[in-house]
């Protein structure tokens, strides 16, 4: 019997039912709705995912959705006794928030002199949390922490997600967009501090249900390794899978690299007000290369501002070490370093990326190394979605690429406690223009109309399943 992959189809539903009295595995997520979707006349069961579990606790009219555009997404399903999670692809989820851009693959693209970014993919879950409402449930001021913090909303994963499922998410729309077939990927990272395993890798994950590298023996051909260094795990690791598309010996033509965070607090912490969830995914090769990677620099000491202790639940942060002399000491050294090196000024580059734990520090860091406004503030997001650790410069990156113009030059610096930063001199090159049907731009995702918010109970709900 011959398999068909429907991971990249667009079904419609055609029949549904309220699940409210759910099996004991799926208690934690329910009431959910139960569809049949059909794609190409094969009709498949699954789960919609899309939709906030209370508002299907009241009578709910299931007609509105039928003849719906549905396309299958990779979520949680349940956890056993043992702590091992399952996860699925047969669910759905509406093209409302997240259309499915074309995913045919393209032909083969021109050799790159430099490598670089050859597609990248963003996925900031629908669900959005006021901040404000963390601020009144704790009886504080929400002005002072929008002032300074300068947060108004973040993103909320659902019940069913976590970080394996934003890197999937990010990796699949990562493919699309380079026109790559998943057998030309040969090698994934994912940098991440919150992956629902202290012992087993997303990178793993990711290859599966990809389907990266060719299928062998039930296996794939593709190397796969999760990195943890706090929140620039993923930007560390971009060196790497530069140079190994440069080595001819390295059998690795294109690799993907992953940040990919539901980021963990404390109730009422300082950081519960900050933290996001989302991903990013980039991959890197030397054909059909839409960013070159001109340059790269590092820097590193022992600052203990921000850590966890094993087996502790939450992180803890060391107030007088966050901002000095940790996050601007090495954000703004790693670009000066980088800048020197390439005898460049702020006004030789169009844009500027800079990690983002809230919206004062990138904007102070930017405004230290002489930037203005106008290049920094397309790749700041961390207002609208919060800080998603590993993923949140890549996340600004890929909205810079969303609109940057060929021959534009843009400086990426990561940062992670601990304490390093990595700093990317990146120019846009022309094949980028006609890639851009073929993704979702940053900025869409987070402005929506159709994003969802939630309440600060399903908010901890979503972080404490996870």
């Amino acid at each position: 019997m011959e398999l068909v992959n429907f991971f990249n189809s667009v079904g419609k539903i055609v029949s549904g039912s309220v699940v409210r009295e759910a099996p004991k595995r799926f208690s934690r997520i329910s009431p959910y709705i139960s569809t049949i979707s059909s794609f190409d006349g094969v009709m498949i069961p699954g789960r919609l995912t899309d939709t906030h579990p209370d508002s299907l606790r009241e009578e709910f009219d299931i007609s509105f959705l039928l003849d719906k555009p549905v396309y299958p997404v990779f979520r949680r399903l349940y956890e056993n006794k043992g702590g091992l999670i399952t996860y699925s692809s047969l669910n759905f989820v509406t093209t409302d928030y997240t259309p499915l851009p074309p995913s045919d693959p393209l032909k083969e693209q021109p050799l790159s002199e430099l490598s670089g970014i050859v597609g990248y993919g963003v996925y900031v879950p629908r669900f959005r949390l006021r901040t404000r409402e963390i601020a009144e449930k704790y009886g504080r001021d929400p002005k002072h922490y929008e002032k300074v913090l300068g947060l108004i909303e973040k993103a909320v994963c659902n019940l069913d997600e976590d970080s394996n499922t934003l890197a999937v998410e990010a990796g699949r729309r990562a493919l699309v967009h380079s026109g790559l077939h998943s057998k030309d990927l040969k090698e994934v990272f994912v940098g991440t501090e919150s992956n629902p395993y202290a012992v087993k890798p997303i990178a793993a994950t990711v290859v599966e249900a990809l389907d990266l590298g060719g299928s062998y023996d039930e296996g794939y051909s593709c190397g796969a390794v999760d990195l943890e260094f706090a929140c620039k795990a993923a930007t560390d690791v971009i060196k790497s899978a530069v140079a190994l598309s440069e080595y001819k010996l390295s059998g690795v033509p294109y690799s993907m690299v992953i940040g990919t965070d539901n980021s963990q607090a404390y109730p009422g912490d300082d950081l519960d007000y900050s933290v996001g969830a989302g991903a990013a995914a980039f991959i890197f090769g030397k054909r059909g290369v839409i960013a070159t990677i001109e340059a790269c620099e590092s820097y590193t000491s022992d600052t203990p501002d921000f850590y966890r202790r094993d087996q502790e639940r939450y992180p803890k942060h060391e107030d007088r070490f966050t901002g000095e002399p940790a996050y601007f000491k090495h954000v703004v050294n790693c670009a000066k370093i980088l800048m020197e090196k390439k005898n460049l000024k702020p006004k030789d580059l169009d844009y500027i990326v800079c990690h983002q734990p809230n919206s004062r520090f990138p904007e102070k860091a930017a405004q230290m190394l002489g930037f203005e406004e106008e290049q920094y503030l397309q790749g700041l997001k961390v207002r609208m979605i919060g800080n998603t650790y590993s993923g949140a410069s890549l996340i600004g990156l890929a909205s810079i690429l969303d609109v940057a113009e060929p021959g534009q030059l843009i400086l990426l610096v990561g940062y992670g406690s601990g304490a390093g930063s990595d700093a990317y001199l990146i120019r846009v090159q022309p094949p980028i223009l006609e890639r851009r049907e073929r993704t979702r731009r940053v900025d869409d995702m987070i402005n929506s109309d159709q994003k969802i918010f939630v309440n600060y109970e399903f908010y901890r709900r979503s972080k404490d399943y996870t």
